[in-house]
């Protein structure tokens, strides 16, 4: 990745950057998944904007790198969940699927997994409400989930009344 800093560009990976803003977080002694920067944390990045990149940065300066590259591992993070979320429900290799197809399939999990839930069978079949949730998220037919949650509330009456 490329950053700018004072005017000049450095290409740098993500696990180094990565790397060096935990070490400057454990440093400052910041909590995991702390966002509220300590001045102790700016100056370790400080520090190391000027070891590494040779680069003499402000303490803001430093609190946007810290900022920016956290932003930077948090989305970088969620497109890779959504890659294996697709690879793993969908059986593909989602790294050869285009952004848009992506986008798509990952979108339609919820549906997707609502489907598989209703064929495995793995849902309480006397509650209404939650059979009509899911067959709404599994087929997007309001008619088809309500004569579900019927079917249901008579599974559940029949269960407690007795089936004669």
């Amino acid at each position: 990745m490329i950053i700018q800093l004072d005017g000049r560009q450095f290409e740098l990976g993500l696990f180094e950057l990565q790397a060096a803003m935990e070490k400057a977080e454990i440093g400052a002694g910041l909590k995991r998944n702390d966002t509220t920067p300590n001045e102790e944390l700016l100056m370790l990045v400080r520090i190391w904007a000027d070891a590494r990149l040779g680069v003499k940065i402000t303490l803001t300066a430093a609190w946007q790198l810290w900022w920016s590259v956290c932003e930077l591992i948090e989305s970088s993070r969620k497109a890779y969940q959504r890659m294996a979320d697709v690879s793993a429900w969908l059986h593909v290799d989602a790294s050869k699927l285009s952004e848009d197809e992506l986008f798509g399939f990952a979108a339609n999990l919820p549906r997707i997994k609502a489907q598989l839930q209703l064929h495995d069978g793995s849902f309480d079949p006397t509650n209404g409400d939650a059979v009509y949730q899911l067959v709404m998220l599994a087929t997007g037919d309001e008619a088809q989930a309500k004569e579900a949650r019927m079917q249901a509330l008579e599974r559940l009456v029949a269960m407690h009344c007795g089936d004669k």
